[in-house]
C-alpha cells in the first residue's frame, strides 16, 4: 500500500519509482511507504543537520508559506554551519552594511517550518496576520523553542525589535502630557495609544458625566503613572475648555 498526498495521483498510474518503508505493521499486514524519502532524501537530511544546530534566540531569515487566523507559518533557512543571522541584525532590520548580503548556496541550507503565532507577530494588537504579511514575504525571525516532537519551530518577529514598554518610562514619565488617540473604549474606561505597542488607559473614575469619547478621537493626557513591569499605564484628561459658570 503506497499512500501519496499529489493533487494528481492518477499520473503515477502504472509507473516504476523508488520508494522507502516508513513503517511495517505485519499485525495489520501493511506496509508504508513514502517516495519522498527517496527523492528528497537530501534535503531533508540537511533539514535534520540544520535543525540540530538551532538554539533559542538564534537569529534566521525565511519565508512566509501560510497566513492564518491564528499565526504565520514559515520556511526558515537554517544554515547546516551552526551560523545564525544576530549579529547582523538590529532593532528587526539587516544593519545597512549586511543589507546587500551574499545568499548561501542552497547546499549550505537546510529548510526547517515553524510558526510565528499571533501574539509573536508585533508588540501592537494584531487584528489579522494578513494585514502585516502575505505568502512569499521575506522576514527575519528569532527562535523561542523548538517543538522536539515535530520538529517544527516557534518563532517571533516582534521581539527582534526593543519592547516598547522598555522605553516609555523614559519619555513619557509621569507628569508629561501628550495628544494621543482614543484606541479602544471599554466599560471600565478609554486606552489611549501612547506609541506603537502602548495603550494607556483613563479610567472611568477620572471621566466627567459630559465625557464623550470616540475611537480615533485626539485627547489630551497627563501621564499619572508608568509600570512598564507589568505593562500598565494610568492617564487621566486634560482640561482643554473652561467651564461653563467658571469666573
Amino acid at each position: 500500500h503506497i499512500t501519496c498526498y499529489l493533487d494528481h495521483i492518477e499520473d503515477l498510474r502504472d509507473k516504476k519509482f523508488e520508494v522507502r518503508a516508513v513503517e511495517v505493521d505485519r499485525e495489520r499486514n501493511r506496509l508504508i511507504f513514502s517516495e519522498r524519502h527517496v527523492s528528497e532524501e537530501k534535503q531533508l537530511s540537511q533539514r535534520d543537520q540544520a535543525l540540530g544546530t538551532v538554539k533559542e534566540g538564534n537569529v534566521y531569515e525565511g519565508v512566509i508559506s501560510g497566513v492564518k487566523g491564528f499565526g504565520l507559518f514559515m520556511t526558515v533557512e537554517v544554515p547546516v554551519d551552526g551560523s545564525d543571522l544576530s549579529d547582523k541584525v538590529e532593532d528587526g532590520e539587516f544593519k545597512p552594511e549586511h543589507r546587500k548580503k551574499n545568499a548561501l548556496p542552497s547546499e549550505g541550507i537546510g529548510y526547517v517550518e515553524g510558526l510565528i503565532h499571533i501574539s509573536e507577530i508585533s508588540w501592537e494588537k494584531v487584528d489579522h496576520p494578513k494585514n502585516y504579511h502575505q505568502v512569499g514575504d521575506r522576514v527575519l525571525v528569532k527562535i523561542l523553542g523548538i517543538d522536539e516532537k515535530s520538529g517544527k519551530l516557534n518563532l517571533s518577529i516582534k521581539r527582534l525589535k526593543l519592547d516598547p514598554w522598555k522605553k516609555v518610562a523614559k519619555d513619557y514619565p509621569a507628569g508629561t502630557t501628550f495628544n494621543g488617540k482614543v484606541s479602544r473604549i471599554e466599560p471600565f474606561g478609554v486606552f489611549i495609544n501612547v506609541m506603537p505597542g502602548v495603550d494607556g488607559l483613563i479610567h472611568t473614575s477620572k471621566l466627567s458625566s459630559s465625557s464623550n469619547f470616540k475611537q480615533g478621537d485626539e485627547v489630551t493626557v497627563n501621564v499619572d503613572s508608568v509600570e512598564p513591569e507589568k505593562r500598565r499605564m494610568s492617564l487621566s484628561p486634560v482640561l482643554t475648555e473652561v467651564p461653563m459658570g467658571y469666573k
